[in-house]
C-alpha cells in the first residue's frame, strides 16, 4: 500500500500494476484507494472498478456509484457491469 501512496500520479503503468495486485481479494483498503476515483487517466479509474469488484469491504458501493457517473464511457460501463453482477 505504501508503494501506491508514494507513486507519481503520472506513472499509470505502475498504478495499474499495484491495482492488479489487489484484484481477486474478498476485502481491501477502499479508503486508501478512493482517491484514484479522481485520477486524470480514465484507465486508472476503470481499473479501480475491476479491482474492488469482488470486495465486500464497506465503501465499495459508494465508490462504484461515484464511478458510474464518470465522464468517460468505459469507466461508466465498468461500473454498470459491476452493478449488474451484484444484483
Amino acid at each position: 500500500m505504501g508503494r501506491l501512496e508514494a507513486l507519481d500520479p503520472s506513472d499509470v503503468a505502475t498504478i495499474l500494476e499495484v491495482l492488479d495486485g489487489f484484484a481477486g481479494r474478498r476485502r481491501g483498503p477502499v479508503e486508501r484507494l478512493v482517491h484514484l476515483a479522481g485520477h486524470p487517466d480514465p484507465t486508472v479509474r476503470e481499473a479501480l472498478v475491476w479491482t474492488v469488484a469482488g470486495w465486500s469491504t464497506p465503501g465499495v458501493l459508494a465508490l462504484v456509484e461515484r464511478l458510474a457517473v464518470d465522464p468517460v464511457e468505459e469507466v461508466r460501463e465498468a461500473a454498470a457491469a459491476w452493478s449488474s453482477d451484484e444484483d
